[in-house]
């Protein structure tokens, strides 16, 4: 009993909560088979190079930055069979250990996969005991015990040497998320809003890379989005590389008709129509056959 699972079952995928949702049950019922004394095993794959669901994918670099090695058949194949040989109800294959986001997960000290967890925003003068009570109802109510949580600082207020670093930090902060609106098409950005919790997608993505080295003047990669995917990350990413906005006269804050947004709606709307045209087609051979 072997079910081809995906590498985002474990590590989760920005834009795909139900596809890796779906492969963390496939991940979960060769355990619970196991458990039950049945034969399981589930084999979470990274990406077999043009096939299936890779097949036309224009952004494996991404995938690969992330570690998740792209497979040539043969490979694959070879990896296949390793794993049956192996007495494990769950293997990662293809997710490359030496890379960082993959080892995070995976390497002691081992980073949570699936965690609780909230966020608050605290104005001057809140009462921090009230808010330590209203957690440990909160944490009690959600069944974790008194050691298993932990309330920490996400922030802390500017010392006086700080303020006009603080002041020039909150205005790129301020002219990258009217940046993010205009790719997104949203009125309002929150500072640690994802990227791709907005809609955003990989077309966007490199939308949004032209949009934001035209109004910084930065050189950032699709990569250093995809690192830094909200606009609070991303801006500390650019001040740390003695980024700042480009005068307005250099740089429109908003893309003219017929620029990278447009284009690339276009294409997402040729691909949809394309892969609508290809299951039509493939639904009609079934009906031949």
């Amino acid at each position: 009993f072997v079910t081809f699972s995906s590498v985002n079952g474990f590590f989760g995928g920005a834009m795909n909560a139900a596809y890796a949702a779906a492969n963390a049950y496939l991940d979960a019922l060769a355990g619970y088979r196991r458990g039950l004394g049945l034969p399981a095993q589930s084999l979470a794959w990274s990406m077999w190079r043009e096939r299936g669901m890779s097949r036309g994918y224009g952004l494996t670099a991404l995938t690969e930055a992330r570690g998740y090695r792209l497979l040539d058949v043969p490979a694959a194949l070879r990896s296949f069979d390793l794993a049956r040989t192996l007495d494990e109800p769950h293997l990662l294959i293809g997710a490359d250990r030496t890379a960082p986001w993959v080892r995070s997960h995976v390497v002691a000290p081992v980073r949570q996969t699936r965690r609780l967890a909230a966020r608050v925003g605290l104005q001057n003068g809140t009462d921090l005991g009230a808010l330590y009570r209203a957690v440990t109802g909160s944490a009690r109510a959600a069944g974790l015990s008194d050691d298993g949580w932990t309330l920490r600082s996400a922030g802390t207020s500017a010392r006086p040497d700080e303020t006009e670093t603080e002041d020039d930090l909150r205005r790129l902060e301020s002219r990258l998320a009217e940046v993010w609106c205009d790719v997104l098409g949203r009125d309002r950005v929150g500072l640690d809003d994802n990227f791709f919790d907005l809609g955003g997608n990989s077309l966007l993505l490199v939308t949004a890379q032209t949009a934001v080295n035209r109004a910084f003047g930065s050189d950032l990669s699709v990569v250093d989005l995809f690192a830094h995917p909200t606009v609070r990350d991303l801006a500390r990413h650019l001040s740390a590389t003695g980024t700042g906005p480009v005068p307005d006269a250099e740089a429109p804050s908003r893309p003219e008709t017929g620029d990278g947004l447009d284009r690339a709606r276009e294409q997402a709307r040729r691909q949809r129509a394309a892969r609508a045209r290809r299951t039509a087609r493939q639904g009609k051979d079934r009906g031949h056959a």
